[in-house]
C-alpha cells in the first residue's frame, strides 16, 4: 500500500517495524499465560554449581517386566514360552549339536526367547521363535553367542503337567458301579401352535381307507358290517357318468323353472335321453358258503348267487361263510385274512 502511494522503500520498512512494535502488546495480551512449569528453574541454569550437583551420577536402571529367571519347574504350559531377562542355567550349544527341532533360548533385545531350530545348514541355522509365525525367523551362524540350550535339557527340569480335559460325569447305581451309556435324554421342544397348524396344512391328505373308517365306527360304538372289495374311483377325466349328470342337471333345472313359471317348453329343448341300461345285480357281501359235510368227503364251497359248488379251498379273495363246531357260522375275508363272527 505504501509503495502504491510512492513512499520510498526504506521509509516504508521503518513504518512497518514501528507498527509491529506498537501492536505487539495487544497481540500478546490475547494469548493464554505461559505455564510456569515450562520455564527453566533459575537455580538450575546452565553452568551453576547447583545444577552440576543435581545431575545424577549414573543412569537409573531400567525397570524390567516379566520373569527374570527361567523356571525349572513350571506349573503351566505358558511359562516355558515366556521370554526371560536372564539366560537359562544351561550352556551354549556346540555347533555339532544344532540339529533340526533342537530347542534353544535365543537372545533378542536383551531378552531370551524360547526358540527351535527350523533348518540346519553347514555353517548356519535358521531359528524360529516358539509360538510366532515363520516371518520372524532368523538365520544365525552355528557359533553365535545368541544361542543357549533350552532349560528342558537341564537335569532339574520338570515338564509342566498336561491340561486336564473335561470329563462328563458317569452315571452310577446305588453301589457306585458305572451304568452303561445310554442315549442322551431328549430335550423337550417348545410347543408352537402356529407351526403345528402349518404342518397339518402342508401334510398331504391320506387316501380313503374303508377298513379304517369301519374301525372308527366300531370304536364310537356304532354298528358296521364287513367291508366289500373297495375299489377307489378312477381319476380319469374320460369317465362318462359325471358328464351325463352334468348335462342332465341344467336341462332338468330349466324345465322345472319353466314349469313353475307356466311357460311352454321351447322347440329347441332336446327330447328325453336314452334309457340307462339296468345295472347288474349287486354282488352279495358273502360270496361263497361252506357246504356242510363237504362233497365226496372233501371240503366244498357253494357260490351264493350262481349256486356253483367247488371242492378245495375257497376260490375267492372276498368274504366266505365257514362252519364252526356246534353248527355256528363265522365269516372270513380271504384277501385280508380277517375273521369276524357277525355278518
Amino acid at each position: 500500500m505504501l509503495r502504491a502511494l510512492g513512499v520510498p522503500i526504506p521509509l516504508a520498512n521503518s513504518i512497518r517495524h514501528r507498527a509491529i512494535k506498537h501492536f505487539r502488546p495487544c497481540a500478546s495480551a490475547a494469548r493464554p499465560p505461559r505455564s510456569q512449569f515450562l520455564d527453566k528453574r533459575p537455580d538450575l541454569a546452565a553452568g551453576s554449581t547447583l545444577a552440576q550437583e543435581a545431575q545424577p551420577a549414573s543412569k537409573p536402571q531400567q525397570q524390567r517386566y516379566g520373569p527374570l529367571d527361567v523356571d525349572l519347574k513350571p506349573r503351566d504350559q505358558l511359562r516355558p514360552l515366556l521370554p526371560t531377562w536372564n539366560p537359562p542355567p544351561t550352556r551354549r550349544p556346540r555347533p555339532e549339536e544344532l540339529d533340526v527341532s533342537t530347542r534353544l533360548r535365543f537372545l533378542l533385545e536383551d531378552r531370551w526367547w524360547a526358540a527351535t531350530v527350523r533348518e540346519a545348514h553347514e555353517n548356519e541355522v535358521r531359528v524360529g521363535y516358539d509360538g510366532w509365525p515363520s516371518r520372524h525367523d532368523e538365520v544365525v551362524p552355528r557359533d553365535s553367542d545368541r544361542l543357549y540350550l533350552h532349560e528342558s535339557v537341564h537335569e532339574d527340569y520338570v515338564a509342566p503337567p498336561l491340561p486336564q480335559r473335561y470329563q462328563r460325569p458317569t452315571a452310577t447305581d446305588a453301589d457306585g458301579n458305572p451304568l452303561p451309556a445310554g442315549p442322551r435324554t431328549p430335550r423337550p421342544k417348545v410347543y408352537d401352535p402356529e407351526k403345528e397348524r402349518m404342518k397339518r396344512a402342508l401334510r398331504p391328505p391320506l387316501p380313503y381307507n374303508p377298513e379304517k373308517e369301519r374301525l372308527k365306527r366300531l370304536l364310537r360304538g356304532q354298528h358296521s358290517g364287513p367291508v366289500d372289495n373297495f375299489e377307489p374311483p378312477s381319476q380319469s377325466p374320460l369317465s362318462t357318468e359325471p358328464k351325463v349328470a352334468q348335462e342332465e342337471l341344467p336341462d332338468e333345472a330349466a324345465s322345472e323353472r319353466q314349469h313353475s313359471l307356466g311357460q311352454p317348453q321351447s322347440a329347441s329343448t332336446p327330447g328325453p335321453t336314452a334309457p340307462v341300461p339296468p345295472s347288474p345285480p349287486p354282488v352279495p357281501v358273502v360270496e361263497w358258503l361252506e357246504v356242510p359235510g363237504g362233497v365226496e368227503g372233501a371240503r366244498a364251497f357253494k357260490h351264493a348267487v350262481s349256486g356253483e359248488v367247488r371242492q378245495g379251498p375257497p376260490p375267492t379273495t372276498s368274504w366266505v361263510e365257514l362252519l364252526a363246531e356246534g353248527g355256528s357260522r363265522y365269516y372270513w375275508h380271504v384277501g385280508r385274512n380277517h375273521t369276524q363272527w357277525e355278518k
